[in-house]
């Protein structure tokens, strides 16, 4: 299993899903912890983090968390390191759900879904986070999950540095930067601010 985490390159389409299949044939999985999922592949950091944020999607579903279900956190509660190592697992699972690949057929599942668990565990740092990431090393993934964020009942809305910060990419870019931009600028931004009006 280390071997074959190991190889996965994640810049093809299907990473993410290769790395969930893996993580669910682990039979003791609910008893381990974050740090010790993180661990689990120790010369991958960035397969590591992938591991933690699909334990995050995986128990962060519901608005409660589901302690019931995963035996080390009984509790349902996470130190603070915990809770950066989840946030950090499911901005990896932004990154790396390639929506630009038409192979990657799971990407806006993913996206979808670490989302919603970043909102969950860090409402009001949800979206800097997503932010922060998009500056350092901009993805069309991250672009959509700041349309996730902003069109899909999560937040509601973003903040006027954001939109501006997705008119930058949507004009001042080319490509499927620019093409997603403009998409989340239309179809999640425009919409929801006529309901909301926020910018």
């Amino acid at each position: 299993m280390i071997n074959e985490l190991k190889k996965i390159d994640l810049s093809k389409p299907g990473a993410v899903t290769e790395v969930d299949i893996i993580l669910h044939s682990l039979a003791n999985m609910t008893n381990l912890s974050l740090r010790q999922i993180f661990n689990i592949c120790p010369e991958r950091k960035d397969i590591g983090y992938i591991l933690v944020g699909l334990c995050a999607l995986f128990f962060l579903k519901s608005p409660q968390f589901n302690s019931t279900e995963w035996g080390a956190y009984k509790d349902g509660k996470f130190s603070s390191e915990e809770k950066q190592l989840i946030i950090l697992g499911l901005l990896n699972v932004i990154r790396y759900s390639h929506i630009e690949i038409h192979e990657e057929v799971d990407a806006i599942d993913f996206i979808y879904a670490a989302c919603i668990a970043l909102y969950r565990i860090t409402p009001d740092k949800a979206e800097e986070k997503i932010v922060k990431e998009l500056k350092l090393s901009p993805t069309p993934s991250l672009i959509d999950a700041l349309g996730v964020l902003v069109g899909h009942e999560v937040k509601g809305s973003i903040t006027k540095e954001t939109f501006g910060l997705l008119e930058y990419f949507a004009e001042k870019t080319s490509g499927v930067l620019s093409d997603t931009a403009k998409n989340v600028l239309k179809e999640d931004v425009e919409r929801m601010n006529a309901i909301n009006h926020f910018l």
